[in-house]
């Protein structure tokens, strides 16, 4: 039997004919073209074919095949079918970044972890950073701040650590500490290209200072006190070696682990001499006459480097570290420990000008005159001071009288939201950190405003870590909080907010909660460890919510969850299965995926094939939201070996959820995928689940070459549903759209490196949306166009005899 339908809409016409046993072919008439995508649905509306996606058509009329299958290959029942369509043409323009923050300085560097800075005879300063994955950085930049060069990280070797610099106008150069070892890297002061010593081709071009027998990198991570001001967590004051400084030719390099200073030669590397038993030197600088200071165990020592003799200069540091000497003999000194600050010393050690409160900040709102953990100190000609501080990443410029210039961020931008009710507001946490941007839209730019910390170890601290998932704000009980979440753990902060208005907006940012298996090091409970494992040999869950406003989780306001007396709640499918196990890690490594929070404040999870859902159950005294892990509920589950990994909630209560099938033997099984990621995994999935937890539509499949419409390489995030349209990030940076039906939208972006996190948003009637570049330390702002444009196919079609 042969049925005939046309539909006229928009601007398409559409004439579908089939044929139940000869396949008859659908004929659509295209008046206008652009990328055109079909699906077939049954009676319930569920998708059972997806026909086209994205397919570029141009006008006139085209033929499309059905074959009366499923997307698995399954004959369909016989009986009424519904097939909708659409023609789409989406683009997305650049429209602005976010990325390093400063006043008066400018340009965009991806360095991050800021260990070291030294001025030139000209004016210029150069900026060391040792940032781990994708940090290691040394630049150089005029008096204005404007970068003059930024050489490329491979020309620094693979992952080293960067804890010393110096320069002779010439050259600049550069301790490494990479493994067992410490080299110099030395550099073209003007090109900063490397200039190698012995063999041109040899990579990196270093010199081999020292190697030591047995040294391991300090984990942080296992400190056993909980961090209580900066200078508990000084992690790089345990490091082996730190600082360099060159003098008449030769380069001097402390090795503090060994109570020694290397000396060689800055024209060949090669080793001369070593200064013996000098205690643990952590910085070092030379004067005018040839002498060396050196900072060592609570003081700062001049020596003679050619007779040995020693002249303690300044007395009385908690534990010096970097250091600077001014023309007049001056002596700076980055003093960290229960100091926090930067001193200057007259040259017989008087105390002259000290920058910074005492103690530092290791939690709360930025502040030029709280540092935390100072580095290094520099200064230039006209007597200005720069200091940079590691675990902030931030450099900053002070007069010769302590008057603060100027500072300057770098960013570990992963996770950006933007607040509802004022779009102009967007929040950017990474690294322990999480920044405020105001945005101008119609000028594409973004003003910092201000920042606030978490730098210790603690549980509670790692205010958001190294990668970060869902963020969001959420208006709650009168109160407007952030939700940050670092996978398996959601924090929750509140923000305190000025009596002025929007000028001290966010004044400060609290903590109020946390949810997740990161409960170790707790006040007195020891045999917790860093991976939340209980003494048992499980993973425990719990929930922490601050009732005392002291900002730490205390061990009695955290409650852990116990799967033997949690209720079992969800769909009938689930009911009578517990969640006998939640996030322990990211999908992204084989684990457990993202957390979300909707407009009501339940938070969403997932993991071992479940989607759970944490209801909210009130405010304490202070306003904190309160969870209790005894009503968690199973929303879903999935079907088959894919795992839930990133989703939304959308006002309606329906669920856009990611899924990915991770293969821990990936290199074994030789998967294909252009990238890391994509090889990690067998295949992925975009869903879409009625708030029962229902399945709709299942779409999408993995790129194992070049990406197809509707492919990915790696869905690493739902973005957001804006106007029934589903965006989904890329790990490319790569935006795709499908609309409420499952239907392939379009694309946008910008290629390159790791893309994990963004939002969409509207603003005076338009679309934008944020993406991360894991790899750039940047946010990148994109205007949306052609979302009010799509037309849309639709009508009905009969298999029968």
């Amino acid at each position: 039997m042969k049925t005939t339908h046309s539909v006229l809409f928009g601007v398409a016409l559409c004439c579908l004919a089939t044929d139940a046993a000869t396949a008859e072919p659908i004929t659509l008439t295209i008046r206008e073209s652009g990328r055109v995508s079909l699906a077939v649905y049954d009676a319930d509306g569920v998708l059972r074919r997806s026909l086209l996606a994205g397919k570029p058509m141009a006008a006139g009329e085209q033929r499309i095949e059905w074959d009366g299958k499923d997307d698995n290959g399954n004959a369909v029942p016989r009986g009424p079918y519904q097939y909708r369509g659409l023609v789409a043409n989406i683009a997305g323009e650049l429209d602005g970044i976010v990325a390093n923050t400063a006043q008066r300085w400018g340009g965009y560097t991806e360095a991050m972890d800021y260990t070291g800075v030294v001025c030139g005879s000209d004016g210029s300063f150069y900026l060391l950073s040792c940032g781990g994955e994708f940090g290691e950085r040394i630049q150089k930049y005029g008096a204005d701040g404007k970068l003059l060069w930024d050489p490329p990280r491979s020309s620094l070797g693979s992952f080293p650590w960067l804890f010393g610099v110096d320069t002779d106008g010439k050259y600049v150069y550069l301790q490494r500490l990479n493994g067992q070892q410490i080299s110099v890297v030395r550099l073209d002061a003007r090109t900063g290209k490397p200039v190698p010593y012995g063999d041109p081709s040899q990579r990196p071009p270093a010199a081999v200072i020292y190697k030591f027998e047995d040294f391991r990198p300090p984990n942080p991570y296992g400190a056993s006190a909980i961090p209580q001001q900066p200078g508990d967590l000084d992690v790089q004051g345990r490091l082996p070696a730190r600082g360099l400084a060159e003098h008449d030719g030769l380069l001097y390099l402390p090795v503090a682990s060994e109570n020694r200073i290397i000396v060689a030669s800055a024209k060949t590397g090669k080793v001369h001499r070593e200064i013996a038993d000098v205690a643990a030197p952590r910085g070092i600088t030379d004067a005018p006459d040839g002498s060396l200071l050196v900072s060592t165990a609570g003081s700062v020592v001049r020596i003679d480097p050619r007779s040995g003799k020693r002249t303690t200069v300044v007395r009385g540091l908690s534990d010096p570290h970097g250091l600077d000497i001014d023309a007049d003999g001056n002596i700076f000194v980055a003093d960290r420990g229960d100091s926090q600050q930067v001193k200057k010393f007259s040259p017989n050690g008087k105390l002259l000008l000290t920058i910074g409160h005492k103690g530092g900040r290791l939690r709360g709102r930025v502040d030029p005159h709280w540092l935390c953990a100072p580095s290094d100190v520099a200064v230039d000609l006209d007597g200005n001071i720069y200091i940079t501080e590691q675990y902030i990443s931030r450099l900053q410029k002070f007069d010769p009288d302590g008057k603060f210039l100027s500072q300057w961020y770098s960013h570990y931008a992963e996770s950006p939201c933007v607040d509802p009710r004022d779009p102009r507001w967007v929040y950017v946490s990474g690294l322990g950190q999480v920044r405020a941007y105001k945005a101008d839209l119609k000028r594409r730019s973004h003003e910092w405003t201000h920042s606030w910390i978490r730098a210790g170890w603690h549980v509670s601290e790692l205010m958001p870590g190294f990668m970060t998932g869902f963020s969001g704000i959420r208006y709650l009980n009168g109160g407007r909080f952030l939700f940050n979440s670092m996978p398996p753990d959601l924090y929750v902060m509140r923000f305190v907010d000025g009596k002025d208005g929007a000028a001290e907006r966010g004044r400060d940012l609290v903590m109020a909660g946390q949810v997740g298996i990161r409960f170790h090091n707790l006040p007195g409970d020891d045999p917790w460890n860093h991976s939340g494992n209980h003494p048992a040999g499980r993973q425990v869950p719990g929930v922490w919510t601050d009732a005392n406003g002291d900002g730490i989780a205390q061990k009695s306001e955290v409650s852990l969850y116990s799967p033997d007396t949690a209720p079992a709640k969800g769909s009938d499918s689930q009911r009578g299965k517990r969640p006998d196990s939640v996030p322990a890690g990211s999908n992204k490594r084989g684990g457990a995926g993202d957390l979300f929070v909707d407009d009501a404040g339940n938070i969403y999870l997932c993991g071992n094939r479940h989607l759970l859902r944490l209801p909210l159950q009130g405010f304490n005294k202070l306003g904190n939201p309160l969870y209790d892990y005894a009503q968690i509920e199973v929303v879903w589950t999935s079907p088959d070996d894919e795992q839930p990994e990133s989703f939304v909630v959308d006002r309606d209560g329906n669920i856009w959820l990611t899924t990915t099938d991770f293969d821990t033997q990936f290199d074994k099984h030789n998967l294909p995928g252009r990238g890391t990621w994509p090889r990690r995994h067998r295949s992925y999935s975009l869903r879409k689940l009625l708030p029962d937890g229902q399945q709709i539509w299942r779409v999408g499949s993995k790129a194992t070459g070049q990406r197809q419409p509707g492919q990915f390489y790696f869905p690493s995030c739902v973005a957001g549903v804006l106007d029934d349209l589903v965006y989904v990030l890329d790990v490319d940076g790569t935006f795709l759209m499908y609309d409420k039906d499952g239907l392939y939208v379009g694309q946008f972006g910008a290629v390159d490196g790791e893309n994990w996190w963004g939002c969409v948003f509207k603003s005076g009637g338009k679309t934008y949306a944020y993406a991360n570049s894991h790899a750039w330390h940047l946010v990148r702002r994109f205007r949306v166009t052609g979302t009010d444009r799509i037309h849309r196919i639709h009508g009905t079609v009969s298999l029968s005899q």
